[in-house]
């Protein structure tokens, strides 16, 4: 048993930023990932995640505010291209992106709102139907995940963090001002524990006597065939405010190094726990393939080139969990992030950060406290 000042629980988006923001203020950090490495079914993985400002809530607006310089600063320290400006629009009727259009005139962050027509003529990719009104946003881009959390974690490792790979944890057990971590091999000790489990975190909070209303979901990520003018230096990437296809919306992105043009689903089938490539998402697959028929019309019947099973971790109100255990503050618990929640990792970790170290941060959390269950 050895003694750190924080242990971080996942190697994810969150828990690598965390990670690197810590050990670079000089702590001493464990980092456990229960996998070998890089798992296909981690969520902050893949090739390809949006992000943007258009949110139609403030707190996620003003966190974006701040987490854009954080990533360019990770960009210069790395020297590694992680993120991709290609704008992005946000479409729907009226009445579905209204919200969103509300919140963006309150922030006072420039965008454009089209018509259907208009953005047709700009944006030749996309077909709308009559009724629908466009949102771009210039600033908008997309996010390379893999190579953000490989960076981070290099980082972390540069300033001196410790990585253990093949390391689950199994259970805390609390002292006054400390906790040990019990994995199936070894235990650890530290003053602090953050916990970015993702998916795995529900069995893992509840066993320390929280149960929180979580739920995992296997999403399914589409890859289609490259084809031409859909290229990341030609094509916003794209939300769908609607819910018709399957009941939930559709977001994509463009090709970004031959790695075809992204179109998803913002849900799928409810599981108990993290499944593997092989779950039926025949019929998700189909709702996709609609969607493209209607609004993305090059790619309607191009052939994935990669799929991946995706697994969010859902609250019931979709907002994030940020905060300290309610009975044990030494304990800061970082998930889930209902899948929109990589491109707020670096500031969601530097906010870990300090409520661990700390015990409170000057960032505004509220909407992501516990005590709302």
């Amino acid at each position: 048993m050895t003694g750190y000042e924080v242990i971080v629980i996942g190697a994810g988006g969150m828990g690598s930023a965390a990670a690197y923001y810590l050990a670079r203020d000089g702590r001493r950090v464990l980092l456990l990932e229960r996998g070998e490495g890089e798992q296909r079914s981690m969520s902050s993985r893949g090739y390809s995640r949006i992000i943007r400002y258009t949110y139609n809530h403030p707190t996620y607006i003003q966190l974006a505010r701040e987490v854009y310089p954080l990533w360019r600063d990770l960009e210069a320290v790395s020297g590694q291209r992680l993120w991709i400006t290609t704008g992005g629009i946000d479409f729907g009727t009226p009445e579905e992106i209204a919200p969103t259009i509300a919140a963006m005139q309150a922030s006072g962050l420039p965008y454009e709102h089209l018509t259907a027509d208009q953005a047709m003529r700009r944006f030749t990719q996309y077909r709308f139907s009559p009724e629908m009104e466009v949102i771009y946003q210039a600033e908008s881009g997309l996010l390379r995940p893999s190579e953000c959390v490989r960076v981070q974690l290099a980082l972390a490792q540069q300033h001196g963090a410790e990585i253990r790979y093949s390391s689950e944890v199994t259970g805390f057990t609390f002292q006054s001002d400390s906790v040990t971590v019990h994995t199936t091999t070894e235990s650890f000790s530290a003053a602090r524990v953050i916990l970015t489990a993702g998916a795995w975190a529900r069995p893992l909070i509840a066993s320390t006597g929280l149960d929180l209303p979580l739920s995992v979901m296997a999403c399914l990520d589409v890859h289609f065939q490259p084809v031409p003018n859909h290229n990341a230096d030609q094509m916003p990437v794209f939300i769908y405010h609607g819910r018709k296809f399957g009941g939930f919306n559709v977001y994509g992105l463009p090709s970004d190094r031959d790695s075809g043009v992204k179109a998803s689903l913002h849900g799928g089938d409810r599981v108990e726990a993290p499944v593997g490539d092989d779950h039926d998402h025949t019929t998700i697959l189909s709702e996709i393939r609609s969607f493209a028929r209607d609004h993305l019309p090059a790619i309607a019947d191009a052939p994935p080139i990669y799929t991946r099973v995706c697994h969010y971790t859902l609250t019931p109100d979709e907002h994030f969990i940020v905060d300290r255990h309610p009975s044990y503050k030494q304990l800061v618990i970082g998930s889930p992030c209902s899948g929109h929640g990589f491109k707020f990792s670096t500031g969601i970790g530097k906010i870990l950060a300090d409520l661990a170290i700390d015990g409170q941060t000057r960032h505004d959390i509220g909407l992501f406290e516990i005590a709302r269950f």
